[in-house]
């Protein structure tokens, strides 16, 4: 693999507390929680990339029925294919409406390999799960 470094950091995702042990994170979990904060940020949210971001959580309070989830698949993979870190990446979106949650599951290409994990997005909470690295 490339010797791309995405650098040590903590773990930070919007709506949840941060670790209290503060254990360091690297490798590809920090490009997965970079994902995760590209999609729960409102366009100009980011600091260091003023032209990148989507709020799902904002998509929460329409109606959200098989044609508004194919547009925000597409709405993710466009933001995505412009992040520099990522060589290619598969997205499907669910919603589950009985606790009102969308669910993006995710297989990304990095320089660095392949990793996938579900990112669920409530209106206050944002859940990371099955984080797998090859």
């Amino acid at each position: 693999m490339a010797d791309t470094d995405y650098g040590t950091t903590f773990s930070a995702l919007p709506g949840q507390p941060p670790d209290e042990m503060f254990r360091p994170i690297s490798g590809r979990r920090v490009l997965a929680e970079s994902i995760a904060r590209q999609l729960t940020t409102p366009p100009g949210g980011l600091f260091w990339a003023p032209d990148k971001g989507i709020d799902l959580r904002a998509y929460l309070r329409a109606r959200l029925d098989s044609s508004a989830l194919t547009q925000i698949r597409a709405r993710i993979l466009a933001t995505l294919q412009l992040d520099e870190r990522i060589v290619d990446v598969e997205v499907s979106v669910t919603y589950r409406s009985s606790d009102r949650v969308l669910s993006i599951k995710l297989a990304v290409e990095s320089a660095k390999g392949p990793f996938s994990f579900v990112l669920d997005v409530a209106s206050a909470r944002v859940d990371l799960f099955g984080f797998t690295e090859g």
